[in-house]
């Protein structure tokens, strides 16, 4: 979206919000003016499949992000509903990952990383559990959470009427080795927002 195309739509947006113009379609003024200002344009189709006849424009690092957080549901998720017993084996044989929290993504080497995080959270109201969270994990662990999703993709499949039992959960935490993972930070999950 060229610079010129984005002023006009923001000028379009505030006089549509000013107005109050709504209607079965109704597009939200302020998701738009959003999703420009954040350079998330792509949510737009997203959001408005009708103006866009149905097809949704998804960069790769949109669909990064969104397997990653697919993933990190379902490890949270299971943990929740883990014995205390098994909590403990998590923690025990999957460090640094054993408390089962996503942290997000670096903000100074994954930037667009948050960004779209950000924005399927809070602007799309995906992945709610992970609503009012600091994504700033503070270290890189982008790479880390990829090796985990290789690990992952196939059990996803077999998801279906169950979650994560402790083996695949722990599959899942083994795969980054330790020049992957890097110092990943070690937070209680009471700290981590």
């Amino acid at each position: 979206m060229t610079h010129a195309e984005k002023l006009i739509l923001i000028m379009l947006s505030e006089i549509y919000e000013h107005l109050g113009i709504g209607g079965a379609d109704h597009i939200n003024a302020r998701f738009v003016r959003s999703a420009i200002d954040s350079n998330q344009t792509w949510a737009l189709s997203r959001k408005y499949p009708f103006i866009f006849g149905g097809r949704t424009q998804t960069p790769d690092v949109v669909s990064e992000v969104r397997d990653i957080l697919d993933m990190w549901s379902f490890i949270e998720e299971a943990h929740e509903g883990f014995s205390a017993e098994e909590k403990k084996r998590v923690k025990a044989e999957a460090r640094p990952y054993g408390d089962a929290r996503f942290v997000g993504f670096d903000r100074h080497t994954d930037i667009l990383h948050i960004e779209v995080a950000k924005f399927l959270i809070e602007g799309l109201d995906h992945f709610s559990r992970f609503k009012g969270r600091d994504l700033d994990s503070h270290v890189p662990v982008l790479n880390a959470y990829l090796r985990m999703y290789q690990v992952f993709e196939p059990i996803r499949k077999t998801l279906v009427g169950r979650g994560l039992t402790a083996t695949e959960m722990i599959d899942i935490f083994k795969a980054p080795d330790a020049e992957t993972v890097g110092t990943f930070p070690d937070v209680p999950p009471s700290q981590v927002n």
